[in-house]
């Protein structure tokens, strides 16, 4: 699988080329005139992908199934809070809610903020797709409504938990 024929997970195949080229000095890595990247990096990067395209693609998929409305997102945070700890994060939960903030200590200098949204739509799913979200989302007053994930933050929650576990 080449990294340039990942269209249905383009957005992670971008984030490794992002984790791995950027710190790479672009100037001796590629040829600028042709703007090709050099066989063995590109190389690495299909490894990448290919190796951790499973677990994302479970992760994304399963997130999409289980979609929560602003400030309900409670299994969707668990999972980050999950994540982040494993790759040894300090969390503090409960940000606004159901927010949550990992903070990665490397040393003193310039901190870097990533932020993630985790929300989903009141929308009924059409798609069709194998993993479509199927249940209704039960409010504090007991109605419930119809929720997906219409404007991909599945993805983008995803992609934000490999970018720190590459």
């Amino acid at each position: 699988m080449s990294l340039f024929r990942l269209r249905k997970w383009r957005p992670i195949a971008c984030l490794f080329v992002a984790n791995v080229i950027m710190p790479y000095n672009l100037a001796a890595a590629a040829d600028l005139e042709t703007k090709t990247l050099p066989s063995a990096l590109l190389k690495q990067v299909n490894q990448l992908v290919d190796t951790d395209t499973p677990r994302l693609e479970a992760m994304f998929k399963d997130l999409h199934q289980h979609p929560e409305i602003a400030f309900t997102e409670v299994r969707t945070a668990a999972i980050v809070v999950k994540e982040l700890k494993a790759l040894g994060f300090t969390v503090t939960e409960g940000i606004g809610k159901t927010g949550v903030v990992g903070v990665l200590k490397n040393g003193s200098g310039p901190t870097v903020w990533f932020r993630a949204d985790m929300d989903a739509n009141s929308v009924k799913e059409a798609t069709g797709l194998s993993y479509a979200a199927k249940n209704k989302q039960r409010l504090p007053d007991g109605s419930e409504i119809d929720v997906m994930h219409a404007c991909g933050h599945d993805a983008h929650v995803t992609c934000h938990m490999d970018a720190w576990h590459g």
